[in-house]
């Protein structure tokens, strides 16, 4: 499962960004500087999926991705580097290039914060992943409306192709302001009946799933404007379980009950379940989980 937007999303928001732009008595040199500028920008965050080619990487990744490249005050670095890149290739002295960089990071960053997976958008001053969980990882209404947009800059060769995507732009934005509004609105309403309440984005647009947990018992909810709410799945978790010194042995799994806002610990025995209930895919009931095998289950906790 992708941890972050796909990248197909955030090229798109990469392109849509280039054709939003004025390019009028530019060069070739200086549209293909803008050019990759715009699609960079908006994918160099996620250079930090190189940490998986090494074994304490994949280990880490929960901990590592999306933490110190996605920080809100590395944006400054990022456009820096973006921009000395198109000086050193193109021997572009156009300042916005710096501009253009610190936006499409921004853009790339501030996505991801309100997708379920969370960003250290505050790092190194805060290690803590921010999630919203209001856009999902892969958003096909973004990719419609971009995907119209092409069409008519296609077609219509009598309109301004950069007015067309600044439109695009704009119906983007919107999008995203009423998904994120809906998503919170029902996080609400969930929150007047449960202890904690977590918020995922489906893939079908303005439809969440609602991880609502009250004592040891977890309800996973959807709710959408298309249909009333409907539970789909309940369990009870085995919070009495002491589990401090079988982590010892299982860092992936410490890394995951760390790191979820919601655990669910499933018990099944001689082995246990460590669960982010917000992944949970209604298709075929799996989680996002570690399996913790125990040799001497540990007594509950009194």
């Amino acid at each position: 499962m992708s941890k972050s937007m796909d990248t197909l999303s955030h090229g798109l928001f990469g392109y849509v960004m280039y054709k939003s732009i004025s390019k009028e008595n530019m060069s070739k040199a200086e549209k293909k500087a803008i050019l990759f500028t715009a699609l960079v920008s908006n994918q160099i965050p996620d250079i930090d999926v190189l940490i998986n080619l090494t074994e304490i990487g994949r280990m880490m990744e929960l901990v590592w991705h999306r933490g110190l490249t996605h920080s809100i005050f590395i944006v400054p670095l990022w456009a820096w580097l973006i921009g000395s890149c198109v000086r050193w290739i193109w021997k572009s002295k156009q300042k916005k290039i710096y501009y253009y960089a610190a936006l499409g990071v921004l853009i790339h960053i501030t996505s991801d914060l309100f997708n379920t997976w969370g960003t250290g958008y505050f790092v190194p001053f805060s290690s803590q992943k921010y999630s919203i969980g209001t856009i999902s990882i892969i958003d096909f209404v973004f990719w419609g409306i971009a995907l119209l947009g092409w069409l008519i800059a296609k077609y219509k060769k009598q309109l301004s192709a950069r007015r067309i995507f600044q439109v695009a732009a704009l119906f983007m934005f919107i999008h995203f302001l009423l998904q994120t509004s809906l998503g919170l609105w029902f996080e609400w309403q969930e929150s007047r009946e449960y202890n904690q309440v977590e918020l995922t984005a489906s893939f079908v647009p303005y439809t969440f799933q609602i991880v609502g947990k009250v004592g040891n018992r977890i309800d996973i909810n959807e709710k959408s404007i298309f249909h009333k709410t409907k539970r789909l799945q309940t369990f009870y978790s085995a919070d009495h379980l002491n589990l401090q010194s079988v982590f010892q042995h299982h860092l992936k799994a410490k890394i995951l009950y760390d790191w979820a806002p919601l655990d669910l610990i499933i018990d099944e025995g001689n082995r246990v379940r460590i669960v982010d209930p917000r992944f949970y895919n209604k298709r075929n009931g799996t989680f996002l989980q570690e399996e913790v095998v125990l040799k001497n289950k540990k007594k509950p906790v009194k």
